[in-house]
C-alpha cells in the first residue's frame, strides 16, 4: 500500500503473507494479518468523558485458489485506518479531535507466479492523497 500526494510518494507500507492455495474456494484456507495499535479517544457518554480505544492500522484477509495454467485466484479483503489531524478541526490553536481515516476494499484478481498488478487506487476526500494497492504473487513450492 503506497500513498501519494500528487506525484510525491508520502508513504509505502509493504505486507507479505503466506497463503496455502486450495480447492475449491468454499474450503479455501484463509490467511489473515493485522498490524496496528489501539488509539485512545475521549468521547462523551451521557455527558461523562469516557476513553474508548479504536484499532488503527492495516488488516488483510486473503484466500488463494489454483485456477489452472499456473494461475491463482486471490481474494483479498483490505482495511486500513489511520489517525489524522485536519487543519479545519483546529479552533483557536486547539485541536478539536482527530480524524479517523479509513479505506476498505475487496479485491478478486488472477495472477501468475511473479506477476504484479495494481488492484486498487483511491483518493482520500479530505487530503487528496491517493492510496494505491499493488498485489504480487510469488509461488513457493
Amino acid at each position: 500500500m503506497t500513498r501519494y500526494d500528487g506525484d510525491k510518494k508520502v508513504s509505502s507500507m509493504p505486507y507479505t503473507m503466506l497463503v496455502n492455495a486450495s480447492e475449491p474456494i468454499a474450503k479455501a484456507t484463509q490467511a489473515e494479518m493485522m498490524m496496528g495499535v489501539q488509539v485512545p479517544l475521549t468521547v462523551q457518554i451521557k455527558e461523562v468523558p469516557t476513553v474508548v480505544f479504536k484499532d488503527v492500522g492495516a488488516k488483510i484477509v486473503c484466500t488463494a485458489t489454483p485456477v489452472g495454467g499456473g494461475r491463482y485466484r486471490l481474494v483479498l479483503a483490505i482495511e486500513q485506518s489511520l489517525v489524522a489531524v485536519d487543519a479545519s478541526s483546529r479552533q483557536n490553536g486547539i485541536t478539536a479531535g482527530p480524524l479517523l481515516r479509513t479505506f476498505h476494499n475487496i479485491v478478486d484478481v488472477v495472477l501468475r507466479d511473479g506477476q504484479t498488478t495494481q488492484s486498487s487506487s483511491a483518493t482520500d476526500p479530505v487530503t487528496g492523497e491517493v492510496l494505491k494497492v499493488d498485489v504480487t504473487l510469488t509461488v513457493v513450492k
